[in-house]
C-alpha cells in the first residue's frame, strides 16, 4: 500500500485510480525463476472483494534458497515475465492491481517454504541491511529511478481462507 500524508488515495476510494499504489511497477525481490503466474483475473472495484480468487493475479518467484516470493493483487494482464524465466532482482514483473481478496490497490508479498499456497509456511522476510519487517510496519524504500516512497507490507496468514 502506497501512502501519502497519511492516506492511501486521493480524492475519493471510488475508483482504483485514485489510489497511490495502483498501477505502480512491482519488481523482483531477488534474483529467482518464475515458477507460477496467474493473469487473468480482473481488477475489483475498491471495498468490493473476491473470495473465489483470494491471492487474485500473481508470481511466485523460486530462489536459490528454495524459498518462494509470492507478488499478489496485481493488475489484470500487466504481468511481463513468464513460467521458467530467469529473473534478476529489481526487474520489472508488472503492476500493482486490486484483483482477488483485496479491497484496496496493495501488493500481498511474502516469503514462503513452498510453492503450495494452502500448505506453504510463510516465512520470515529478511531484507539485506539486515531489516525484518512484521505486520504493521511502514518501510521506506528509494528506488535509483523514483523519489523516495513509503510502502506498507502486511504479511497475512500462510492460507487464504475465506
Amino acid at each position: 500500500m502506497k501512502i501519502q500524508d497519511g492516506s492511501s488515495y486521493q480524492n475519493t476510494q471510488i475508483q482504483n485510480e485514485h489510489f497511490y499504489a495502483f498501477d505502480e511497477e512491482i519488481v523482483a525481490p531477488a534474483d529467482g525463476k518464475v515458477i507460477k503466474i496467474m493473469n487473468g483475473i480482473k481488477d475489483n472495484i475498491p471495498s468490493e472483494m473476491d473470495a473465489e480468487n483470494p491471492v487474485g493475479n500473481y508470481v511466485i518467484i523460486e530462489h536459490t534458497s528454495k524459498e518462494y516470493s509470492l507478488l499478489a493483487h496485481l493488475k489484470k494482464n500487466s504481468i511481463q515475465v513468464k513460467i521458467g524465466e530467469l529473473v534478476k532482482e529489481g526487474q520489472y514483473i508488472g503492476k500493482c492491481g486490486n484483483s482477488g481478496n483485496s479491497s484496496e490497490p496493495h501488493l500481498h508479498f511474502q516469503v514462503m517454504d513452498s510453492l503450495d499456497l494452502e500448505s506453504g509456511k510463510s516465512l520470515r522476510i529478511r531484507f539485506k541491511d539486515g531489516i525484518e519487517p512484521i505486520q504493521g510496519d511502514t518501510v521506506s524504500n528509494v528506488h535509483e529511478y523514483k523519489d523516495t516512497f513509503d510502502e506498507k507490507f502486511d504479511k497475512v496468514e500462510n492460507t487464504f481462507d475465506n
